[in-house]
């Protein structure tokens, strides 16, 4: 009965939001923003509280509205600009910009900042920084000069590409806007071009120094925001230009590289399906914040109420250790480094985004689904664990439709049987699920992490559980010396919360296997810290000042995970690999 009342309480409040909230105009910078955080958006957008000035925002605006400013002056006006004239409009608009966004934040602006950070209880400190945030771009005259440096010399390197360019560039900056099941899109093209033979070609500026490839768009690897995009805008600029569009692709002007954008109709559906169901929670006031390693950056963490109670000392702890150069990891990060230095460099150093894979999808396809169904504070039933299961399906990265199906289905069956064993009967609304912590450890160093599940039984005493897609089950000796379950442990301990258990779920298998911990795994775990963490940060500073020496800092190392790693091909133990160790390592297989 009081599941009941609790689900038509909840419905006549959404019944009301719906019919008394105007509809939103949906974009990609709304959907990922909400995506990264409810709670963010609703600052952004509901509140209209604008984020601080920023030296990689304002450098980003000042080469797009030079390019602008350039093409509309010469090329739409059949006139032909000098390489001079593009760096003059680059001189004024960096002026130009740079003087609105400080006034941008000013007057009612700052006003509203006031009231909210009053609101927030925030200490005087933290006050005056944000005002102060809210004026400064760049840190120095210093690393203003070495922003428009680099500018300059990504726009000479432009310039020379376009005077090769045989289009004729017919539009800069455009707006489009499109209806698509029952949502306004709205996006903003940088350039469209027309071919000699009349086909239409739409390209997207890039000024960051990450680049995707073709392969992440057409395996639909949504891990970062350049793929939605492409996504969006692909559908977007075909539904306007339909038989005439020729290309749609990014350029990423730092690497004078063209990336075609087309993928494949069923990730474009999932997106669409994915921007429903965000602008239906949008309509619906859903707003809850959801912390993150990018709260570190966030310009309203000062503010959020996700940073109070046990959480308040630790605010700001990822921004601060990151401005004055202390190492910040995760363990995932630290144990990337124990298992292979070369392959670590590759993903945090280089930045090389990993190749998406359908072990990885699945996997989070079931953490999602059980994220979801633990924090109702009602039993949903078998059925509409399948619904959520449907609708945090991962499709990036396999390899044809039959592998999905067959990795769907025995998703599925994983689900259904845990939720048999370890649900029906005995379900537990979860104290957190996806629980973020970010806290000081070791030798000034700073750790954040996930919990996938926080539980409080019945005798009072809190349990953590981990949620494993592994291929093959651990032993109760390997899973008493799991670090990962020492870092959690660790972690609640510093929140003040005492952890008695300890379980991983082998969902692939329908196992549990429970352990725990006590301070002298403590004391071990942080040994480890100082000693891997150290090594890392001085590898890192050495790796700045001598880049040549990257092979001695970063040496590959030989691993059980070699067979599926993406860097396996180039790496200088590959034929080892290969030959020598080609029995005992997983997925070891042609590339």
């Amino acid at each position: 009965m009081k599941d009941l009342f609790l689900k038509l309480k909840e419905c006549i409040k959404d019944i009301y939001r719906y019919f008394f909230r105007g509809q939103v105009t949906m974009s990609n910078s709304r959907f990922n923003m909400y995506k990264i955080c409810p709670l963010q958006y609703k600052y952004y957008y509901e509140k209209r509280l604008k984020s601080f000035p920023s030296s990689h925002l304002h450098f980003g605006s000042a080469v797009h509205s030079a390019l602008k400013e350039f093409h509309s002056k010469n090329d739409l006006k059949g006139l032909h600009g000098t390489f001079c004239d593009l760096i003059k409009e680059y001189e004024i608009v960096w002026d130009e910009i740079k003087e609105e966004m400080i006034d941008s934040v000013s007057g009612e602006e700052a006003h509203r900042w006031r009231a909210q950070l009053a609101e927030a209880d925030c200490t005087e400190i933290e006050f005056e920084n944000t005002l102060n945030n809210l004026k400064t771009i760049y840190k120095s005259s210093e690393e203003e000069e070495e922003f428009k440096r680099k500018g300059v010399k990504m726009l000479e390197k432009y310039f020379r590409d376009n005077q090769a360019n045989p289009n004729k560039i017919i539009g800069v900056e455009k707006q489009l806007r499109i209806t698509s099941r029952g949502m306004d899109i709205i996006a903003y093209i940088d350039r469209i071009e027309k071919t000699s033979e009349g086909e239409i070609e739409v390209v997207d500026y890039k000024t960051g120094m990450r680049i995707i490839d073709e392969e992440h768009i057409m395996k639909g690897d949504r891990r970062t925001s350049h793929v939605q995009q492409a996504m969006l805008y692909k559908m977007m600029v075909e539904k306007k230009w339909k038989k005439k569009l020729k290309n749609f692709y990014f350029y990423y002007l730092a690497h004078r590289k063209k990336v075609f954008c087309n993928p494949p109709k069923k990730f474009v559906d999932k997106l669409l399906d994915d921007m429903q169901d965000t602008l239906k929670a949008i309509q619906y006031e859903r707003f809850a914040p959801s912390p993150n390693p990018l709260c570190g950056w966030c310009d309203y963490e000062v503010i959020c109420p996700a940073w109070k109670g046990i959480q308040a000392p630790f605010k700001g702890i990822f921004r601060t250790a990151r401005e004055q150069g202390r190492m910040t990891f995760s363990y995932s990060r630290m144990s990337s480094y124990k298992n292979c230095p070369y392959s670590y460099k590759k993903l945090y150093i280089d930045k090389i985004i990993s190749k998406p894979k359908g072990f990885f999808a699945i996997g989070h396809s079931c953490h999602e689904t059980m994220e979801e169904f633990f924090s109702y504070p009602y039993k949903s039933s078998l059925k509409k664990l399948r619904n959520m299961y449907k609708n945090h399906w991962h499709r990036e990265g396999y390899k044809d439709e039959q592998e999905e199906r067959e990795f769907f289905e025995n998703g599925w069956n994983w689900m259904e049987n845990y939720y048999k064993k370890y649900i029906d009967g005995q379900y537990i609304k979860a104290e957190a699920v996806e629980f973020y912590f970010q806290l000081p450890i070791g030798n000034d160093y700073v750790i954040d992490g996930y919990i996938d599940r926080l539980q409080k039984n019945p005798d009072g005493a809190y349990e953590i559980f981990d949620y494993k897609t592994d291929p093959k089950l651990r032993t109760q000796e390997e899973v008493d010396k799991d670090l990962q379950l020492t870092s959690y442990f660790w972690a609640m301990k510093q929140l003040g919360k005492e952890v008695t258990k300890l379980s991983l779920d082998f969902l692939k298998f329908t196992q549990r296997i429970t352990t725990k911990r006590t301070d002298e795994d403590i004391s071990v775990f942080v040994e480890e810290v100082n000693k891997v963490v150290r090594e890392m940060a001085d590898n890192e500073k050495e790796l700045k000042k001598h880049p040549e020496k990257a092979d001695e800092l970063f040496p590959p190392k030989i691993n059980k995970y070699c067979g599926g790693c993406d860097f396996l091909a180039g790496c200088p133990m590959e034929k080892e690999i290969r030959t020598k160790y080609s029995d005992s390592i997983m997925n070891l297989g042609g590339d």
